[in-house]
């Protein structure tokens, strides 16, 4: 829908080469972020979340968000989003770049219900 939000947190540089290769309609919002409050203001208006393995996964997460996320040589069982629905990234090579916008894109239509769910206002953020 026009009103679906999905979350990026990127480089500018990266944000704009995602946009570029995604179909104009597609539902990304870039939101450039200086701040952690800023950071999650940003992602608190959106539905799902495609990123790396970090501090923003995690934030993501613990607004309840469906995250479909990049690892790299980071351990999966450790470092995972808690409590929400996700799909991981990790090419044998544990190199990000190794992973396709193919991948990518197979990865969210996967999560693809849960995002709707959240966007209907179905879904509960998750607890902190």
């Amino acid at each position: 829908s026009a009103s679906m939000r999905l979350a990026a947190p990127f480089s500018i540089g990266a944000a704009a080469a995602i946009r570029a290769a995604l179909p104009e309609d597609f539902p990304l919002l870039p939101w450039p972020t200086g701040h952690l409050q800023e950071l999650i203001g940003g992602l608190s208006v959106c539905q799902g979340m495609l990123c790396s393995d970090g501090g923003a996964m995690h934030i993501g997460a613990a607004l309840g968000l469906p995250i479909a996320c990049f690892f790299g040589q980071s351990d999966v069982t450790t470092w995972r989003p808690w409590g929400v629905d996700y799909r991981v990234m990790q090419p044998e090579s544990c190199d990000v770049s190794d992973v396709t916008c193919t991948e990518a894109l197979v990865a969210l239509d996967d999560l693809w219900p849960a995002i709707v769910i959240r966007a209907e206002g179905s879904a509960e953020p998750h607890p902190a």
